[in-house]
């Protein structure tokens, strides 16, 4: 082996080393952008249609485009449709929460009323001049579950 050739001192270099600085490469090279899989499929479709015609590329390309849009608004809907299916649920527990309060609420102790109380209302409202409760505010989860179920109008 010619010495003036080889840029290295020493005619050997450790496994470990070289393990260790193809590891870095390896991870300053291989990092994917986090569209990556859009981009590998817009590259092969402009590949496919580089072998077309100018008027049949555009069709083919107006027509990816369309329906890439597409299924991006379809994503979108799923989407939505999930959060509403969540809120679905959270106002579905709220609901048998409320229906369970209002079928124990003869037969519970006063401790349990009380707590039941707590649970449910935010806020009371009582005019001491005539000694009695003039406005109730409950809860927000119970007080959605309620304007759901009647329409949209706040339940006297």
């Amino acid at each position: 082996m010619n010495d003036d050739l080889c840029p290295c001192r020493s005619r050997i270099l450790p496994s470990w080393k070289i393990i260790a600085q193809f590891g870095d490469w390896l991870e300053q090279h291989t990092r994917l952008p986090d569209d990556w899989q859009a981009k590998i499929r817009s590259r092969l479709l402009e590949q496919a249609a580089s072998a077309l015609s100018g008027s049949e590329r555009a069709d083919i390309l107006g027509v990816v485009r369309r329906r890439q849009a597409e299924l991006e608004r379809i994503k979108d809907q799923r989407i939505q449709l999930g959060s509403i299916d969540a809120r679905v649920g959270e106002l579905s527990k709220a609901a048998i929460e409320l229906i369970n309060l209002a079928s124990d609420w003869r037969d519970a102790s006063a401790l349990e009323r009380a707590e039941a109380t707590q649970a449910l209302v935010e806020t009371v409202f009582y005019d001491p001049l005539e000694q009695r409760i003039v406005g109730v505010s409950i809860r927000q989860k119970y007080r959605d579950v309620l304007v759901s179920t009647s329409g949209g109008e706040t339940p006297e």
